[in-house]
């Protein structure tokens, strides 16, 4: 059984060493490592370059430019394993993570492997992320978290899927956020095995300016995370699937969040979101599934005109 591993990297100098030191000592020849860089501007590949002497396992490509769903569809051409884990370049793994995804993939041989991860900043601070998932999850458990948000997410760095499901499913490259969300939920009804360890063997790096954090791409997030959301808790309904709208609801109130901070209210869409967030309003008070701080950022943004909500939460963040 050999285990590829794919590593998206653009201008991550700063960090992708650390992310081969944590990963690169731990593997044997039943691993692939294979590192896709998507045309970097800095040191990433040289970098790259010099591991590959040290290590066989590693090899290292070089392409344009083409966004990170471009970089994992490139990858996922390279691969010859039977199971294919995502590594983020700026990120790390605990110094069990090979250990316990090829122990789990031998004496299970699931469709999908998932474990725990933990957040960590570059001033030390780590906090660590459970899902509190069953070893054994069934398709309707899955699927439920998906429409979630929370047990399940939509991120690769902690799931191992078999390589024979990516042969009819390709990143989305017209996007450049949540590609990975969208493949997972595409996915989800044609996993029968699926085994969760409850342990955090990966490290998911919190940094200024990374696209998932940066308060440019936060409108660009909610626009997309509105529309997959849906979709999928449209589609799963429609199939008789247990399902929440949570997770879409968690994003319509980050976009009514982050159209009011902007000044863009004067918008159709944002009447739309704002109707339908006081359609909801009274669920998520009465909801023992929704913590004081949203309720309270609930109530706000459907009550309060929008200049004094951006009043109340400037004051609030500082």
């Amino acid at each position: 059984m050999l285990l590829s591993v794919i590593i998206p990297a653009y201008n991550l100098e700063k960090y992708i060493g650390l992310c081969f030191d944590s990963l690169l000592p731990q593997l044997d020849k039943r691993a692939e490592v294979i590192v896709i860089d998507d045309g970097s501007t800095d040191h990433t590949y040289e970098i790259c370059k010099t591991y590959e002497k040290k290590y066989p396992v590693l090899t290292s490509y070089h392409k344009s430019n083409g966004g990170v769903s471009s970089a994992r569809n490139y990858g996922l051409y390279k691969a010859q394993g039977d199971y294919i884990a995502w590594v983020d370049g700026d990120d790390v793994v605990s110094d069990d993570w090979y250990k316990k995804i090829m122990d789990s993939l031998k004496r299970e041989k699931p469709d999908l492997l998932m474990f725990d991860l933990g957040l960590f900043w570059d001033k030390g601070k780590r906090k660590a992320e459970h899902a509190n998932l069953p070893f054994h999850v069934s398709k309707e458990t899955l699927i439920f978290e998906l429409s979630k948000g929370e047990g399940v997410k939509g991120f690769w760095g902690n799931k191992v899927l078999k390589r024979t499901l990516f042969q009819n499913v390709k990143f989305d490259e017209s996007i450049s956020a949540m590609e990975d969300y969208k493949v997972i939920t595409g996915l989800a009804e044609d996993l029968d095995k699926i085994v969760a360890i409850p342990d955090i063997l990966y490290w998911y790096r919190q940094r200024d300016g990374s696209l998932t954090r940066s308060k440019e791409s936060e409108l660009y997030l909610c626009e997309i995370g509105l529309k997959l959301t849906k979709d999928n808790w449209d589609r799963w309904q429609r199939a008789g699937w247990k399902v929440t709208n949570k997770n879409w609801l968690y994003f319509v109130i980050l976009y009514l969040q982050t159209t009011t901070l902007l000044g863009k209210t004067e918008t159709s869409e944002y009447t739309k979101y704002k109707r339908e967030l006081k359609g909801n309003l009274r669920g998520i008070i009465f909801s023992h599934e929704w913590g004081y701080k949203a309720k309270l950022k609930c109530g706000l943004l459907s009550i309060v005109p929008a200049a004094l909500f951006v009043a109340i939460y400037n004051l609030i963040k500082k």
